[in-house]
């Protein structure tokens, strides 16, 4: 991606964004197996908050998708590069008797998301509150 892309994509008004949302995930893994796995796309109940521009992600869909589709779409690739930036991890293992017992639970903390789409283009616009 070009730097006048990114240029562009920084000094974007953030009232220009359209809906923002609020985008968290959880897994929880017991004794090696996938419990849970949930991915939380909720729109911003308070329209007065402000925001300032951290980075954005590239997604791949058609302009005529909805929002979820394509945060559903992209997936793994908003979650890769949303890990980067910081995890919580519980743990909790018992040893009893010989037997093992472990489940891991692994969140990522809730963050302000905004899509962006020009004409060919779709990008997660990620938010920090002012």
């Amino acid at each position: 991606m070009g730097l006048f892309r990114t240029l562009f994509l920084s000094l974007l008004p953030l009232s220009l964004l359209g809906n923002v949302y609020i985008l968290s995930y959880k897994i929880v893994v017991q004794n090696g197996t996938i419990l849970n796995d949930s991915l939380y796309v909720s729109p911003l109940m308070v329209s007065s908050k402000k925001f300032q521009y951290e980075g954005f992600i590239q997604l791949e869909g058609a302009i005529r998708d909805s929002d979820r589709y394509i945060i559903e779409k992209n997936r793994e690739l908003i979650l890769e590069r949303l890990f980067k930036d910081g995890i919580i991890i519980r743990d909790f293992s018992e040893n009893r008797e010989l037997s093992n017992n472990s489940q891991t639970t692994i969140i990522l903390p809730p963050i302000y998301v905004a899509l962006e789409r020009d004409s060919l283009d779709i990008y997660l616009i990620i938010l920090k509150e002012i």
